[in-house]
């Protein structure tokens, strides 16, 4: 068994080694290792079959089980093989302490009676140790470990407490007038120096800094003993710790492939990259500070009710979040309002479920359709089979009755995409939701803090040159250590990214710490080119600072109208009533600004008097209040033009309010 052990443990390490450096060989961006203390209870188990212990005097019948609580502590070590797979160290203290407990039932003499009696024979074992144990971690989701190990524990502490006591009858009393004998105390003997154990569990890395340098660590681990803790004697110890860890963690580093090239030999891969920032007014400057202020806000997150299809199939896409019957009551919106508008637009059929059933009145029309053409040519089967399978969502998963649910089929929707341009037979391909309630599909409200960048678009210009081409490449902004962006993608690198601040709060910059640069690319020859890192620095206002510093500050509230079908600009019911929400919060000293936006669908002049048209009929509805209005056609979009949904959302007008706080 110890040769068995061993051996699994070396192969651990040694694999484990091997694997890291095959790793850290390309060029990844990694996490940096951390430091820190553990500490918490041991819930102990024994499994045990014997009668007594070496050299100790007891009768009876056989000792079965023993439990106890102890305690564990010591340090630990976190190395990255990358950000999935984690070597984890752990050397400290643990007490395996538990109580043996077995009672018999014999015939005793009372007074010159036989007498029915109970013995109880008891071992308080204080047994131990000092543990090294080697683990591997896979970092499963965003911060939490599965963890599985070997544990290696050194004897420290082997005391034993032992006694006789009778417990019935009350009124007995040994043969040496007490009703306790074979009482002794000291240490077991033949207990094993060495003992080995295999253990697998799970933490929570929690950060308690911006920087991600400090973590609180709960953690919940199992060990189960491989071998006997006391020679020649059957005395297994498994136990269940449950603790937590305060690590340390520097920033995070960046490895490179280190490529061996011939003397003399012509580099294939020259690179650069700049940053420049995009003003308000359209404006393309260098970026010479960011000013990011705070502001309470209250924004608006449309949905659209529409489910897209792939080509003549009928099943519910995986890129759209679908739940289990069972997990439907821990759905709530709310945890996921403050989340990428796809994201939200994902969970779309669970929104609309939660609030059917907590809308009894409620109902819906499902109707589904097909794009026409090809397969699809007057199926109205395919659009049946659609609108039948986001039926059986709602009826099967979020149990919503039948009788509140109309399934209608179509071909072609009734407000159609362009069908002779490829995104138009894809946004065709679709089941519409509708409701007799505007709460059922109403956008969501989030009151939050908003961070107003200026220039809200940073604009990278990119230079690269490789005659064999790019493999893959990488820019990443990071800022504390975090990253705030990445783009990547295995083709060509685009001449210009756009990083738009307005509709990704979550990128934002947050404190008034500088943005950090880089972009990395490798070619078809495996070289790997990086520019160096560059700096962008950042002037932050907090809402905290105005207070403090008595600055005048105001609320800036975003409500952004969308489903605008293709080529239209017309205004429909629920965007008047989101129009009259607005509209009853206005203040005298309330700014209105609105801004149209179009998909990429088109020709850009043509998007851009759309655009001016969509943010037009939107400010004559807030009249005869003041507004600002522009179109900006394709510029600074809500989100990707690659997925049908992605383009309904950048059909949308965005209204601005901003009203000064008086004091």
């Amino acid at each position: 068994m110890r040769k068995f052990i061993t051996l699994a443990l070396l192969t651990l390490i040694f694999t484990s080694a091997a694997f890291s450096q095959k790793i850290l060989n390309n060029q990844y961006e990694t996490p940096a290792d951390k430091f820190g203390i553990i500490g918490g209870v041991s819930f102990n188990s024994y499994k045990i079959d014997f009668i007594r212990l070496p050299d100790l005097p007891c009768c009876g019948k056989t000792f079965s089980d023993g439990s106890g609580i102890g305690f564990y502590g010591g340090i630990l070590y976190d190395h990255p093989f990358t950000e999935i797979l984690w070597l984890n160290l752990k050397l400290g203290y643990v007490s395996n302490a538990g109580l043996l407990k077995k009672n018999e039932a014999v015939v005793a003499n009372l007074n010159g009676n036989a007498v029915d009696a109970i013995f109880e024979q008891s071992i308080d074992a204080g047994l131990s140790y000092i543990f090294l144990e080697p683990n591997l971690s896979f970092n499963i989701w965003k911060n939490l470990f599965f963890e599985v190990g070997v544990d290696l524990k050194f004897n420290v502490g082997k005391s034993y407490s032992q006694r006789e006591t009778i417990l019935e009858p009350t009124d007995g009393y040994f043969e040496n007038g007490k009703r306790e004998r074979l009482v002794s105390t000291g240490d077991i003997t033949n207990v094993k120096a060495l003992d080995f154990a295999v253990n697998a569990g799970v933490y929570y890395d929690i950060p308690l800094t911006s920087k991600n340098d400090w973590f609180l660590s709960p953690e919940v681990q199992y060990h189960y003993g491989l071998t006997d803790a006391i020679d020649k004697v059957n005395f297994q110890i498994n136990y269940l710790t449950v603790g937590l860890g305060i690590k340390y963690s520097p920033a995070p580093k960046r490895k490179a492939e280190v490529i061996t090239k011939e003397p003399n030999a012509k580099p294939d891969l020259n690179i650069e990259t700049l940053a420049y920032g995009v003003g308000k007014d359209s404006v393309i400057k260098p970026v010479l500070q960011f000013h990011v202020e705070e502001f309470l806000s209250n924004q608006q997150k449309p949905l659209i009710t529409y489910v897209f299809f792939d080509e003549d199939n009928s099943k519910i896409p995986t890129r759209y979040h679908l739940l289990k019957n069972e997990e439907t009551p821990e759905f709530d919106e709310n945890k996921i309002k403050n989340n990428d508008i796809l994201e939200i637009y994902y969970d779309l059929l669970n929104i609309i479920g939660k609030r059917m059933k907590a809308n009894p009145t409620a109902t819906l029309t499902i109707e589904g359709c097909n794009n026409n053409l090809r397969d699809e040519k007057d199926n109205l089967d395919l659009s049946y089979q659609r609108a039948l399978s986001v039926v059986k969502y709602f009826v099967l998963t979020w149990g919503i009755p039948e009788d509140r649910i109309t399934l209608k089929k179509r071909n072609l929707p009734s407000e159609p995409s362009n069908n002779d341009e490829a995104e138009g037979k894809v946004e065709n391909r679709r089941v519409e939701i509708t409701s007799n309630m505007f709460e059922i599909t109403a956008p969501l409200f989030v009151s939050d803090t908003l961070r107003a960048v200026d220039p809200p678009i940073v604009r990278f210009f990119n230079n690269v040159k490789s005659e064999s081409g790019v493999k893959n490449w990488n820019l990443s902004a990071f800022q504390d250590g975090q990253m705030l962006k990445s783009f990547n993608n295995t083709d060509s690198v685009p001449p210009s990214l756009d990083w738009s601040f307005a509709h990704n709060q979550k990128s934002a910059p947050k404190s008034d710490s500088p943005i950090d640069y880089q972009l990395t690319v490798k070619n078809n020859n495996g070289e790997i080119a990086q520019t160096p890192i560059k700096s962008l620095p950042v002037d932050y206002l907090s809402i905290s600072k105005k207070r403090r510093e008595r600055i005048k500050d105001k609320y800036v509230d975003r409500y952004d109208l969308i489903h605008f079908g293709f080529d239209n600009s017309k205004l429909n019911p629920e965007h008047l009533k989101i129009i009259d929400i607005i509209k009853k919060d206005l203040k005298p000293s309330s700014v209105i600004t609105v801004e149209g936006h179009t998909d990429i669908t088109g020709n850009p002049a043509y998007n851009l008097k759309l655009s001016k048209e969509r943010a037009k009929i939107v400010a004559d509805a807030f009249a005869p209040n003041k507004v600002i209005f522009k179109g900006l056609g394709l510029e600074d979009p809500m989100t990707t033009n690659d997925l049908p949904e992605g383009r309904f959302y950048n059909r949308f007008v965005e209204i601005t309010v901003e009203t000064t706080i008086d004091e």
